[in-house]
């Protein structure tokens, strides 16, 4: 229907699910597509609708991967994160099948786009999240630290 596409993006319309595809490349110009990494979970469940890829760690020789997830349902742009991890990299079993492993503080709860980043001996994750009047902000919070200037 045309109101559903009015915006001109089908992934704001909830009727589209949103998996996490696996490419390689050698170069960086031509990719190898290797199939879906992480897919939406099952009907009724908190990221039936999303399973999008947003940051990635390797930690104690596996790889672990935070996801935006949302139903689709009333909660588009209000994703929230949940967390997969791998012992290859290729095959993902994901932890958060009953419920989001972060969730914001704000009025929708909105936790998504995380980045993780090493800096000096440091890690920080970055990530949009909710406020309490419904807007959303960019943060950033060091999650593990050596403290190395």
């Amino acid at each position: 229907d045309a109101g559903q596409h009015a915006r001109g993006n089908i992934f704001a319309t909830g009727r589209h699910p949103h998996p996490s595809a696996l490419l390689r490349s050698d170069d960086g110009i031509d990719w190898e597509w290797l199939g879906d990494a992480l897919t939406p979970g099952k009907p009724g469940s908190w990221d039936c609708n999303v399973a999008r890829a947003s940051a990635w760690i390797e930690s104690e020789g596996r790889q672990w991967l935070f996801y935006d997830g949302r139903t689709g349902r009333g909660d588009i742009y209000e994703d929230q994160a949940g967390l997969a991890v791998s012992e290859d990299g290729r095959q993902w079993r994901k932890i958060t099948v009953d419920a989001p492993a972060l969730s914001g503080a704000g009025q929708t709860s909105c936790y998504r786009y995380q980045s993780l980043v090493r800096a000096r001996g440091d890690l920080w994750a970055y990530y949009e999240t909710s406020r309490r009047d419904g807007s959303h902000e960019l943060r950033g919070i060091r999650l593990i630290g050596r403290g190395q200037d």
